[in-house]
């Protein structure tokens, strides 16, 4: 999946973990020192087991590098998105508050989920998001937006 260093994501020309881990601290610092927020969205891809379980292995990178496009292409610019695992994405929205957050969500939501639909019956994508306040660190947003994923991706 990675380049072997963890820098880019090979499959999807994503950042990869290694990135990411580096983004955040580097935003992380930026929040804190100027106050300003920015917000982590971690999307989890849900009921690709099955799709690889029927296709075979080699079916599902490629669904997964659909979404990871479909994830992309909805960020803004100045946003960092990263594949985190093999079924799961994270987006850095610098300048971003949890409200504006939301919206981001509820876009990207729609045409995530589509793209997972086309690739296997009953599959979605899940959300979890936070954001930096005085509050709370970036770090801390970031476990808390993967607390809030577990809860959205439970099933209905």
């Amino acid at each position: 999946m990675a380049d072997g260093r963890g820098w880019h994501d090979a499959e999807t020309g994503l950042f990869g973990p290694r990135a990411w881990d580096a983004i955040v601290g580097t935003e992380s610092a930026r929040c804190a020192r100027y106050h300003r927020t920015a917000t982590i969205v971690v999307v989890d891809l849900v009921g690709f087991g099955e799709l690889e379980s029927v296709w075979g292995a080699d079916v599902a990178p490629r669904e997964v590098t659909a979404i990871g496009s479909v994830v992309r292409s909805s960020a803004r610019l100045s946003d960092y998105v990263a594949r985190l695992g093999p079924r799961r994405f994270a987006i850095l929205l610098p300048e971003t508050d949890e409200i504006a957050a939301v919206n981001f969500v509820e876009r990207i939501r729609q045409r995530c989920t589509e793209a997972a639909r086309q690739a296997a019956a009953g599959a979605r994508c899940a959300f979890g998001w936070a954001d930096a306040t005085k509050e709370r660190t970036l770090l801390e947003a970031a476990d808390l937006a993967v607390d809030r994923l577990s809860t959205d991706a439970e099933p209905d």
